[in-house]
Protein backbone atom coordinates (compact mmCIF):
# COMPACT_ATOMS: atom_id res chain seq x y z
CA UNK A 1 0.00 0.00 0.00
CA UNK A 2 1.15 3.23 -0.56
CA UNK A 3 0.48 6.11 1.88
CA UNK A 4 -0.37 10.00 1.13
CA UNK A 5 3.38 11.22 1.22
CA UNK A 6 4.83 8.07 -0.72
CA UNK A 7 5.55 5.69 2.37
CA UNK A 8 4.79 2.04 1.99
CA UNK A 9 3.45 -0.34 3.66
CA UNK A 10 3.71 -4.50 3.80
CA UNK A 11 2.07 -6.63 6.32
CA UNK A 12 2.86 -10.57 6.08
CA UNK A 13 0.77 -13.04 8.71
CA UNK A 14 0.46 -16.63 9.18
CA UNK A 15 -1.12 -18.88 11.53
CA UNK A 16 0.42 -21.87 12.83
CA UNK A 17 0.84 -24.38 10.63
CA UNK A 18 1.85 -21.81 7.72
CA UNK A 19 4.86 -20.24 9.29
CA UNK A 20 3.62 -18.58 12.40
CA UNK A 21 4.35 -14.91 12.31
CA UNK A 22 2.89 -11.28 11.68
CA UNK A 23 5.78 -9.28 10.08
CA UNK A 24 5.36 -5.07 9.25
CA UNK A 25 7.05 -3.18 6.81
CA UNK A 26 6.74 0.65 6.72
CA UNK A 27 9.55 3.11 5.56
CA UNK A 28 12.26 0.51 5.21
CA UNK A 29 11.86 -1.02 8.51
CA UNK A 30 11.03 -3.97 9.65
CA UNK A 31 8.34 -4.56 12.56
CA UNK A 32 8.36 -8.10 14.55
CA UNK A 33 6.81 -8.19 17.82
CA UNK A 34 7.07 -12.36 17.96
CA UNK A 35 3.67 -13.00 19.77
CA UNK A 36 0.64 -14.96 19.62
CA UNK A 37 -2.70 -12.52 18.54
CA UNK A 38 -3.45 -10.10 16.69
CA UNK A 39 -0.51 -7.39 15.68
CA UNK A 40 -1.53 -3.87 14.91
CA UNK A 41 -0.05 -0.58 13.98
CA UNK A 42 -1.71 2.67 13.79
CA UNK A 43 -0.01 4.76 11.20
CA UNK A 44 -0.14 8.38 10.63
CA UNK A 45 -1.41 8.57 7.31
CA UNK A 46 0.89 12.06 6.24
CA UNK A 47 3.74 10.66 7.18
CA UNK A 48 3.69 6.46 7.83
CA UNK A 49 5.00 7.21 11.42
CA UNK A 50 3.90 4.50 13.75
CA UNK A 51 1.51 6.46 16.25
CA UNK A 52 -0.02 3.04 18.60
CA UNK A 53 1.30 -0.65 18.43
CA UNK A 54 0.61 -3.78 20.39
CA UNK A 55 0.44 -7.41 20.61
CA UNK A 56 -3.09 -8.85 21.51
CA UNK A 57 -3.90 -12.16 22.51
CA UNK A 58 -7.17 -12.65 21.45
CA UNK A 59 -6.89 -16.17 21.51
CA UNK A 60 -7.06 -15.64 25.71
CA UNK A 61 -9.65 -12.71 25.71
CA UNK A 62 -10.01 -9.25 23.73
CA UNK A 63 -11.06 -6.43 26.25
CA UNK A 64 -7.14 -5.27 25.99
CA UNK A 65 -7.41 -5.02 22.32
CA UNK A 66 -10.86 -3.18 22.66
CA UNK A 67 -9.52 -0.72 24.69
CA UNK A 68 -6.50 0.33 22.31
CA UNK A 69 -9.15 0.31 19.73
CA UNK A 70 -11.01 3.11 21.65
CA UNK A 71 -7.74 5.29 21.36
CA UNK A 72 -7.44 4.76 17.55
CA UNK A 73 -7.21 8.55 16.25
CA UNK A 74 -9.53 9.14 13.19
CA UNK A 75 -8.19 9.17 9.44
CA UNK A 76 -5.34 7.06 10.71
CA UNK A 77 -4.13 3.94 8.60
CA UNK A 78 -4.63 0.56 10.95
CA UNK A 79 -2.26 -2.62 9.47
CA UNK A 80 -2.90 -5.49 11.07
CA UNK A 81 -1.74 -9.14 10.94
CA UNK A 82 -2.01 -12.61 13.04
CA UNK A 83 0.28 -14.90 14.39
CA UNK A 84 -0.85 -18.30 15.00
CA UNK A 85 -4.62 -17.67 16.27
CA UNK A 86 -6.07 -14.20 16.64
CA UNK A 87 -10.22 -14.79 15.96
CA UNK A 88 -11.52 -17.60 18.71
CA UNK A 89 -12.16 -15.37 21.53
CA UNK A 90 -12.65 -11.86 19.72
CA UNK A 91 -15.43 -9.84 20.97
CA UNK A 92 -17.91 -8.54 18.39
CA UNK A 93 -16.49 -5.06 19.26
CA UNK A 94 -13.29 -5.51 17.76
CA UNK A 95 -15.11 -7.96 15.06
CA UNK A 96 -17.18 -4.28 14.54
CA UNK A 97 -13.79 -2.30 14.44
CA UNK A 98 -12.76 -4.25 11.53
CA UNK A 99 -15.18 -4.86 9.70
CA UNK A 100 -16.25 -0.92 9.92
CA UNK A 101 -12.93 0.00 8.02
CA UNK A 102 -13.54 -2.06 5.10
CA UNK A 103 -11.72 -6.20 6.63
CA UNK A 104 -13.02 -9.06 5.72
Amino acid sequence: MKGHSGFSVTMLSAGIRAGNFALMFTNGQKYDQRRRGISMFVLDANNGKIIQKGVYDTFERSNIMENAIKNVPNGSIVVAGIQDEGTRRLSNTVKKFFSDMGSS
